[in-house]
């Protein structure tokens, strides 16, 4: 695990022991949003409970992820960045620039 995935997760840990009711409140409201949503909605919940995960952890930016296993990249299906600086391509090559999610999500985990 990189030194910057370490910062992300004490940041993620911090924020949480500080809001656990209010975290928990999010995912139980993003949830039955998201299940309840009708199927042309899905789009627009998701990216709205995105953005509302970013305003949580007062993030720079939050990224879903679709895996092309077969490639070894990951494509960015979903974005919410709340500054324009630094933004990432629409695919990355996750061998080369995250080869730990590399490895435990392309490599161990397929079916």
């Amino acid at each position: 695990m990189s030194e910057s995935d370490s910062s992300c997760i004490g940041i993620a840990s911090a924020a949480l022991d500080n809001g656990h009711d209010d975290f928990l409140e999010l995912v139980i409201d993003l949830s039955s949003r998201l299940a309840g949503s009708q199927c042309g909605q899905v789009d627009i919940e998701v990216k709205d409970a995105l953005r509302r995960i970013v305003e949580f952890f007062n993030a720079d930016r939050g990224i879903l992820y679709q895996v092309l296993r077969d490639e070894g990249k990951v494509f960015v299906s979903e974005r919410v960045e709340r500054s324009v600086q630094n933004t990432l391509p629409p695919f990355l090559d996750a061998r080369g620039q995250f080869p730990w999610l590399y490895e435990q999500i392309l490599v161990k985990h397929q079916t």
